[in-house]
């Protein structure tokens, strides 16, 4: 088995998001569907559906996909699927400054079902002297902007996620399921109006590792983070804080 040697420890996360947006004020949540509340049960979505491009024009319809796991975590430690060898991943992946690397998936309410968004891999890569600014990236590159001030030698890592006047730790191997509304709200200026959110975000903490190993593509496709959903998680609730511009 092919093992690739990390040029150093890298964390690894795992992220699924089930979000339900939508327009209105006053009754409207009244009218929406049961799910739309905060749903935190086993995944319900039976198909992948994503915006492409379509003529060269973004966002024009949706349209039905399947989409590989090329990052499973299998009994908690990170593999690689050897399609993204065949998809020259890895050296985009993984290079000398990489410090971090993120598993993205989930779902959303469309048509008055839940189905799969596509699944991405990321990685933070950073090149200085200040250890503070060492994860400070990460925001950029997790769903809504999620945080990561500091990252001890165990593997802990500290969030000031979705209040920055409120910190919180995730130990290696335990998975954090944030609940978060944000209200919805217009934009200064502009025609234009940022939507209703209700969040449901588990966030696993796999650790650092310094290897990875390669694991044959049918054995990756039956890991999927939508396991965060049926497994073991604190429950983190900052429905109360009606978020704005946290979430953005």
């Amino acid at each position: 088995m092919d093992i690739i040697q990390l040029p150093r420890p890298t964390l690894f996360l795992a992220f699924f998001v089930r979000e339900f947006s939508f327009y209105g004020k006053g009754i409207t949540r009244t009218t929406l569907p049961e799910d739309a509340f905060f749903y935190t049960g086993p995944s319900k979505a039976t198909e992948y559906r994503f915006f492409e491009l379509v003529d060269s024009r973004p966002m024009q319809g949706v349209r039905q996909y399947t989409s590989p796991n090329y990052l499973p975590f299998i009994n908690d430690v990170p593999m690689l699927s050897v399609a993204a060898k065949q998809h020259s991943l890895v050296e985009s992946l993984f290079t000398p400054n990489t410090n971090a690397v993120l598993s993205l998936s989930g779902e959303y309410f469309f048509e008055n079902q839940w189905v799969r968004s596509e699944n991405r891999i990321k990685s933070n890569k950073y090149v200085g002297e200040p250890t503070e600014l060492m994860y400070h990236n990460i925001r950029s590159l997790a769903p809504y902007q999620f945080p990561i001030s500091s990252v001890t030698n165990d593997g802990t890592i500290w969030t000031q996620f979705p209040r920055s006047d409120v910190e919180l730790s995730i130990l290696p191997g335990q998975t954090a399921c944030f609940l978060c509304r944000r209200e919805q709200y217009e934009f200064n200026g502009m025609e234009m109006s940022q939507p209703n959110l209700n969040l449901v975000m588990w966030v696993k903490n796999y650790g650092l590792h310094h290897q990875i190993s390669y694991v044959s593509e049918q054995v990756a496709e039956q890991y999927d983070n939508n396991a965060l959903c049926t497994g073991s998680f604190a429950l983190k609730d900052f429905r109360k804080s009606r978020l704005k511009y946290q979430l953005g």
